[in-house]
């Protein structure tokens, strides 16, 4: 869990994005096909029906009463003592109002493979398969406790396209991205170093096409991170880089201007 003096620099951090960030609606967004997908999709007041099996998981956490330790693989990890599934899920996992941004980005998209790294509670992972029930969801976690909390609890609720892999993600990756081949859209939400991400994110790029997007999850949560998100922003090979605060969005379409924004949603 974060210190004092970190919640401070994220305190700083998020008034600055505030600061930044354009007005909802989308004005002075210049990229024609940023303005659209912003409007009809991105856009938290966009009317759309959301599939109820991540509320019935989030129920299950909140009834859970079992115990685990949360193991730490970089500094990713924001709870570093013995807690109940409860516990954690209520600190580590998504905001609901993060989720409902990658269900209709996941819904609008329909990729046919989605990558997530690092599963935790799995509230993202049932965001995305939910929204795209005929995508294979390839969902790594270090945790093996987690592991199967979640293949059990992703049973409950009635999704079957997620395939729950156990292990670092520095070793399950490369060998996920050989097997599959490539990669439609990308949740990072692991490992939350500088090094981690941006290798993460390489070998996922190394697998991806003109619409593959990728989304990083806690893009201002430490410095690390920032220097991270500002890095990849500037890749040559992300033409649209979209700063939410909580979520930033990587897309690589060919042939448009490239555009970094930062929004509300």
């Amino acid at each position: 869990m974060i210190n004092i003096k970190e919640r401070c620099k994220l305190l700083k951090r998020y008034v600055v994005y505030r600061f930044r960030a354009k007005m909802r609606g989308g004005h002075g967004i210049h990229s024609p096909f940023l303005f659209q997908l912003y409007n009809s999709v991105l856009y938290s007041k966009v009317n759309c029906s959301y599939n109820n099996a991540p509320q019935m998981l989030v129920r299950l956490l909140e009834s859970s009463r079992m115990a685990f330790v949360a193991s730490a693989q970089g500094a990713q990890s924001k709870v570093s003592a013995p807690k109940s599934i409860k516990r954690f899920a209520a600190a580590a996992a998504i905001s609901r109002a993060d989720g409902m941004l990658l269900y209709r980005l996941v819904k609008h998209l329909q990729p046919q493979t989605i990558v997530e790294l690092g599963t935790g509670a799995g509230v993202g992972t049932a965001f995305m398969a939910s929204a795209a029930t005929l995508a294979r969801v390839y969902t790594i976690e270090a945790n093996s406790q987690l592991v199967a909390v979640n293949r059990a609890n992703f049973a409950k609720v009635g999704l079957e396209n997620i395939e729950c892999i156990e292990g670092a993600f520095s070793l399950s990756l490369p060998k996920l991205l050989s097997d599959i081949g490539r990669v439609d859209l990308a949740f990072v939400d692991g490992d939350h170093t500088y090094d981690a991400t941006l290798a993460n994110v390489e070998l996922i790029l190394s697998k991806s096409h003109s619409n593959t997007v990728v989304a990083i999850h806690d893009i201002h949560w430490s410095d690390q991170m920032e220097k991270a998100w500002n890095e990849l922003k500037c890749d040559e090979r992300v033409t649209i880089a979209v700063d939410f605060f909580t979520i930033g969005l990587l897309f690589l379409r060919k042939g448009i201007a490239k555009h970094s924004v930062v929004l509300r949603y």
